[in-house]
Formats: C-alpha cells, structure tokens, sequence
C-alpha cells in the first residue's frame, strides 16, 4: 500500500469483495469501493473506473492485487519498490 507515497497520485481507490483487505486499505487511509462477491479483475476495474469518474477523476491507474511495482535500477520485481518515476 505504499502507492499513498507516490506524490504523482492525487488518490487511491482499491476496489476489493475481500472484508480483510477492506480493513487495511481503510487502515492505510485509502478510499474503498467494497463489492458485494468477487466477479473478477475486469468487473472491479470497470467499477473502480466508474467511481473515480464520479468523484471527478480525468484518469486512472489500475493494479492488480497481484501487480508488483519495479525500481528503476532493477528489472527485479518487489512489492516494497515505488511505482515508476513518482
């Protein structure tokens, strides 16, 4: 959840089915777009898009819960790197 670090973000949405990642992403002080059942990546993109359209949103980034962000000095993946050049 470290993408609340990147200062080329003006905000983050996850979008999840999951009450424990619910929590977390709430802990980490990101917005939630909680879904009643998991219907898949396409499905909570589409919504997540939706919602950050209606809060005003011009554009959105989407990440997978399994997305890993790279450095710039390594091709290495790791979940603790920041995302792209922010």
């Amino acid at each position: 959840m470290k993408l609340r670090r990147c200062r080329c973000l003006d905000d983050v949405l996850v979008v999840t089915a999951d009450p424990s990642v619910e929590r977390q992403a709430r802990w980490f002080g990101n917005k939630v777009l909680l879904q009643k059942g998991d219907e898949g990546h396409s499905e909570a993109a589409t919504a997540g898009a939706h919602a950050a359209m209606a809060e005003g949103a011009d554009r959105v980034a989407m990440l997978p819960s399994t997305a890993r962000c790279s450095t710039r000095r390594s091709s290495t993946p790791t979940s603790d790197a920041p995302l792209g050049p922010c």
